[in-house]
């Protein structure tokens, strides 16, 4: 319910059993599902982007479960549960390899608005410290994409920032995802080929999530709590030197600043 201050109510109205949906023409409840969008406002949107070929895509908040694509709509059929013994999904099927889990299901990470979204806030999917406004159906424009305020994450239940929200990065960059068994230590995660899946920040300011150059990188907004992984755009890739923490042009990475 939108209130007086032009905001909503805390908590949403729940229709009575005998007219279980609301109607957003009378503003009342009814009978009539069809008003019923698939997506809530303000979510990472769940379609299926190709009506032509069937197939499954993943919950955007939790990839042990799936939806199912039949091919002739954008609105998929579920949600399907992964059984125990193969409890990942990998954007084809259920599997036992927890680091693929989300792999292959790109389309969940470019932002969309759909008509439902339109005058609310979306999460950016690679970045829970940013959001889009959507004010036409269609992807997300980058003209009305802020940052929220210091200290504060973007929360997918109420559409907007706040500092009581945890960070919830959808789309984790797959140059993390490449291996299965990880290791800890020191406040850290890492994989074989020596990438981090975290980080505890001791410092402000950003650093490599690979010892090669790769497209992503730390961002810690102080000394201490967990760093954001964040992705270089525009096709450039992380500086391994610590001397020059910034996304750069593959061709000049590694890149040091110092005099030789």
């Amino acid at each position: 319910m939108c209130l007086a201050d032009g905001f909503p109510s805390d908590t949403p109205l729940t229709c009575p059993n005998e007219a279980p949906y609301f109607d957003p023409e009378t503003l009342g409840c009814g009978n009539d599902s069809s008003f019923c969008p698939t997506p809530a406002p303000g979510s990472c949107p769940v379609m299926c982007t190709d009506t032509g070929t069937p197939g499954a895509i993943v919950d955007p908040t939790d990839c042990t479960k799936f939806y199912i694509c039949d091919g002739t709509s954008p609105d998929p059929i579920g949600l399907a549960t992964c059984q125990p013994e193969t409890p990942w999904f990998n954007g084809v099927t259920c599997g036992g390899d927890q680091a693929a889990c989300c792999a292959g299901s790109s389309a969940l990470c470019d932002p969309y608005c759909t008509a439902v979204d339109i005058n609310h806030q979306i999460i950016d999917p690679d970045d829970c410290t940013k959001y889009y406004i959507c004010l036409v159906e269609g992807p997300a424009n980058e003209l009305f994409h802020p940052s929220c305020p210091s200290g504060q994450y973007f929360d997918m239940t109420t559409g907007r920032c706040s500092a009581n929200a945890s960070c919830t990065t959808l789309c984790v960059p797959s140059a993390i995802i490449s291996t299965t068994t990880t290791t800890s230590s020191g406040g850290t995660t890492s994989t074989p080929s020596g990438c981090l899946t975290s980080m505890q920040c001791t410092a402000e300011g950003y650093f490599s999530v690979c010892p090669y150059c790769s497209p992503s990188y730390f961002y810690c907004e102080s000394s201490s709590g967990q760093a954001v992984i964040k992705p270089c755009s525009r096709g450039l890739v992380f500086n391994t030197i610590p001397t020059y923490p910034y996304c750069i042009s593959p061709d000049n990475c590694p890149y040091d600043p110092s005099p030789t």
